[in-house]
């Protein structure tokens, strides 16, 4: 468990099986489902994986320990698979 949990939320990007409207449905499933994480879950998500921050800068961010960011993180990432899983 740990940054390779990042790959896991990843949609499939086959182009040549992909249209445009289903790259837009999975972009509305994913942004559906960030949606209905707390806020901090979000957030950190959000500073992790587009922002690419480092999990010390999060923790210094945050107010809490690299530790702490690195379990919440896998926490948040393993709902937001669940609500996907349940949306497919």
């Amino acid at each position: 468990v740990g940054d390779d949990e990042y790959h896991e939320l990843q949609l499939p990007c086959d182009t040549t099986a992909s249209s445009p409207l289903e790259e837009a449905e999975g972009a509305d499933v994913y942004a559906h489902a960030m949606n209905q994480l707390p806020y901090l879950w979000k957030k950190m998500l959000q500073m992790r994986n587009e922002e690419e921050m480092s999990f010390a800068d999060i923790a210094k961010i945050i107010g809490t320990t690299e530790s702490s960011v690195r379990g919440t993180l896998s926490k948040a990432r393993m709902r937001l698979i669940e609500i996907i899983k349940q949306q497919l």
